[in-house]
């Protein structure tokens, strides 16, 4: 069971607090449309399931193969439209804003009561083929402000989340800070994907092995504080100084590295 906080008791301003509420609603919309057909990945699993402090900017979900694409695609915008209702959003228009074979986004705009404008993205996409074990149920609990009452969501594991996230922080065009915060909570966590890391190729895992560190050096502080901090509590932004900001890379950093080892070791690979 996960109860999320209200962004406007943690001194966010009344944009983030009205994206967050509608973003839960269309959570809570979603999943009682679509139920264990679509899990919950990346920002908002880390919020609504494992309990981060860090508001997302957009929902992403996997689309299990029981759901095809072209039900998505139809019931997405309708679905952002209801949700956006839900959270007191006015004049909610929803489009699509890309659609491939495997994938379909769409993104949300309206205005809070106050005028303030509001938009945020759901992307679907067709990689819902984890494992049942890699799987979890969560209850979800949202603010009593919001109204709602507690639903069930689909998502990952802690050390599915730790690999998706370790897949992105090594992207090499990629330099986002908040997979360093990310991955910080899940190796506190105590995240352990070595085993789902070792599907990766060799090459991949020496690479990871021999230079996460140095690729997470690139994502300086100066980047931290215009793309993340924004999206943590006031407490929180008060508190990650650009020392504690290296420390959060050094520690993630080690923590690929020794993942990395460990999946190879796991391939027959020596250490």
């Amino acid at each position: 069971m996960a109860a999320i906080y209200s962004p406007s008791e943690k001194g966010f301003d009344e944009r983030l607090t009205a994206i967050d509420r509608c973003q839960v609603a269309l959570l809570r919309e979603i999943v009682g449309q679509y139920g264990s057909r679509l899990v919950l990945k990346d920002g908002m699993a880390m919020r609504a399931v494992f309990g981060s402090m860090r508001l997302t900017k957009d929902i992403d979900f996997d689309r299990d193969a029981s759901l095809s694409l072209d039900s998505a695609k139809n019931g997405l915008p309708k679905t952002l439209v209801r949700a956006a209702s839900v959270a007191g959003i006015r004049q909610p228009d929803a489009q699509v804003t890309k659609l491939t074979a495997t994938t379909i986004r769409a993104r949300l705009s309206g205005q809070t009561n106050a005028g303030i404008p509001v938009r945020f993205e759901v992307e679907i996409s067709g990689r819902g083929d984890a494992s049942p074990q890699e799987r979890r149920k969560e209850t979800v609990i949202a603010p009593p402000s919001y109204g709602m009452a507690p639903f069930l969501v689909e998502s990952y594991s802690t050390d599915a989340l730790a690999a998706m996230k370790v897949a992105a922080a090594m992207s090499e065009a990629r330099n986002v800070p908040r997979d360093i915060y990310d991955l910080y909570d899940l190796v506190k966590a105590g995240a352990r994907p070595a085993r789902l890391l070792a599907s990766a190729p060799v090459a991949v895992l020496e690479r990871i092995q021999a230079g996460a560190t140095d690729k997470l050096d690139g994502i300086g502080f100066d980047l931290a504080r215009e793309e993340l901090l924004p999206y943590l509590p006031a407490s929180l932004r008060d508190t990650l100084t650009e020392d504690r900001w290296l420390d959060y890379t050094l520690a993630v950093g080690e923590a690929l590295e020794r993942w990395a080892a460990e999946a190879l070791m796991l391939k027959g690979m020596p250490p």
